[in-house]
């Protein structure tokens, strides 16, 4: 299994645990979305562009899940589990800058993500 991004040959973590945690290629700098999101451009992303997670699979099927880590469950190694973003950076809505928030008013940040929206929310551990 490859983990290198599409639009770079050697990937950040988000691209690569996007590849990892939804089995499909990215770009880098983008969380659990697929190729046609545009790093930091939130205007790309669609319910079609999300990618869906093992995590979600897990949970569907009935199976209980969870995330042990000694990093912040924002960070972008950790999002694709249950975050879909067009930047890694995201994590909490101080970090979109204006231009983002204007455009994309209803977007979630990363943290939002986790504890408001399935299966960051149904995640046991």
């Amino acid at each position: 299994f490859q983990t290198y991004t599409v639009d770079k040959q050697v990937s950040d973590s988000a691209g690569t645990a996007t590849a990892l945690l939804c089995g499909v290629k990215t770009n880098s700098k983008v969380v659990g979305v697929d190729y046609r999101v545009k790093p930091n451009d939130c205007t790309t992303m669609t319910e079609d562009t999300k990618l869906t997670s093992i995590f979600t699979s897990a949970q569907k099927a009935g199976k209980r899940t969870g995330v042990i880590t000694n990093n912040r469950l924002t960070h972008a190694s950790l999002a694709p589990v249950y975050a879909h973003s067009a930047s890694r950076a995201w994590e909490t809505n101080g970090n979109i800058d204006a231009l983002n928030r204007e455009n994309c008013p209803e977007f979630k940040d990363l943290a939002r993500q986790l504890v408001e929206d399935e299966p960051g929310n149904k995640i046991n551990v």
